[in-house]
């Protein structure tokens, strides 16, 4: 995992915990108008699984992140 590659998953992750998944039935914003009826997936083990495969990519990565090219 580059530095570029960890930074655009904790800014998706952190736009995901500020704005909800845009589903009807969101625990963080409930959308308005036109949306989604699948599941919401902002329960907390959903960001769960997600900061824990984030964090999985980066152990992998090593102590150094790659030099950007």
């Amino acid at each position: 995992m580059t530095l570029k590659e960890f930074q655009t998953a904790m800014e998706e992750l952190n736009r995901h915990a500020q704005h909800g998944c845009g589903d009807g039935s969101c625990q963080i914003r409930p959308p308005g108008g036109q949306h989604t009826n699948n599941r919401c997936y902002c329960e907390p083990r959903d960001f769960s699984r997600e900061l824990l495969a984030l964090a999985i990519a980066t152990e992998e990565t090593g102590r150094r992140w790659d030099k950007p090219i």
